[in-house]
């Protein structure tokens, strides 16, 4: 599966929501990073401002290597400094106006107006961020050549987490710092697939003697290994108590990523995610999500057991 079908399948598993979704509940924000240019006039820009045309000598001739689904890829040319910056506030600009316009709502009883506002906002909001994505999907294909080893399987799979990665980078950086998004996305796409392959490697040895996993390391190290040692009847009990906080859905792939479903071919993520009909990129993300819940769930429950 090629990468702008991820992201094109992604948008169609989240239609009705107005694409990729920018959060995942009214109860979760979006990252926002205030500054002092926020007010009525940034809100109405960040709706009618024109999203840069990139400078077409900034495409590239494709490695000659490169799958032919990808190739389309190297001919998005790249953002300049100054166009990355006014995507990323003009970004920031319209997540603000539609947190705004939503603690409006909440007040104003049948204001229509404000919830109306709300949406324009954040598919604006979807909108740029997709932009943003989309310019850089290249990084992503070039980090996963470097890592991936052994065969085709293994390099869709390792640009469906590198993609995820970028969709949160995106989400998560500070342009207010004056760096290019690529050096803060390189760290964030590397850190993942690093993650993913030690989950690999750990897999493959199989070392887990049973009782010998405390449940704390095994959930810390589950973005890392993905539970390789939760054959452990102990842990097994813990993690599926834990698994409480999550919903029906979320509890599948979950259960699916650590070999304790129905779901065969290595559990991987395209396999979980055709059993469950999501995109790749959807489905990593939702496992990372849920992962997130775990942890806090047990940081929480390790404290009250030491209160």
């Amino acid at each position: 599966m090629s990468v702008g079908t991820m992201l094109s399948s992604s948008r169609k598993d989240s239609a009705t929501r107005g694409g990729l979704p920018l959060k995942e509940s009214a109860s979760e924000p979006p990252e926002i990073l205030f500054d002092d240019d926020f007010g009525d006039s940034s809100a109405a820009e960040a709706l009618s401002a024109s999203l840069p045309v990139p400078n077409e000598s900034q495409a590239r001739v494709p490695p000659r290597n490169l799958p032919a689904f990808l190739r389309h890829l190297w001919r998005v040319p790249l953002l300049t400094a100054a166009q990355e910056q006014h995507c990323f506030q003009l970004m920031n600009h319209a997540k603000h106006a539609a947190l705004k316009a939503h603690e409006l709502s909440r007040t104003c009883i049948g204001c229509v107006e404000s919830h109306n506002d709300e949406t324009r906002y954040n598919e604006r909001a979807l909108e740029i961020r997709n932009f943003l994505v989309e310019s850089n999907l290249r990084l992503v294909v070039s980090i996963a050549r470097k890592q991936a080893t052994s065969g085709s399987e293994q390099f869709e799979e390792l640009v469906c987490i590198g993609n995820a990665a970028l969709i949160r980078a995106v989400e998560l950086f500070d342009y207010q710092l004056g760096n290019r998004f690529s050096t803060y996305a390189y760290k964030a796409i590397q850190r993942a697939m690093f993650s993913d392959h030690r989950r690999t490697i750990r897999l493959k040895e199989r070392r887990h003697p049973a009782g010998s996993t405390a449940i704390h390391e095994v959930i810390e190290d589950a973005g890392a290994s993905d539970m390789a040692e939760l054959d452990a009847a102990e842990t097994r009990h813990q993690v599926l108590r834990l698994m409480e906080v999550l919903d029906e859905r979320d509890r599948a792939i979950v259960m699916a990523r650590f070999g304790m479903s129905e779901i065969r071919e290595g559990n991987s993520f395209s396999a979980i995610a055709k059993e469950i009909g999501l995109s790749t990129t959807r489905t990593v993300q939702l496992f990372h999500r849920s992962m997130q819940k775990m942890r806090s769930l047990l940081k929480s429950n390790e404290k009250q057991m030491v209160i």
